[in-house]
């Protein structure tokens, strides 16, 4: 009997409300997997910060309305 097989017969056996749960719980872990956002740690969220510091010290920054006119030309919005 393969997976799939023995969790079909499992649900079988499962209360509607039981398997509602069964399928949210598989959806967050799909989910999870193949979302690019995933939580970040605090070490990570400041080491982006100090990376964004840098980036602007450094000049390497582009006009928030120059990228958006750019954008909107782009795409023709």
């Amino acid at each position: 009997m393969s997976v799939t097989e023995a969790t079909l017969n499992l649900m079988q056996t499962m209360t509607e409300d039981e398997q509602l749960e069964m399928y949210h719980q598989a959806r967050r872990i799909i989910d999870e997997r193949t979302s690019p956002f995933r939580p970040l740690t605090k070490r990570q969220i400041l080491a982006d910060l100090a990376m964004s510091r840098e980036q602007i010290a450094n000049g390497e920054v582009v006009d928030f309305d120059a990228a958006i006119d750019e954008i909107e030309a782009r795409y023709g919005l």
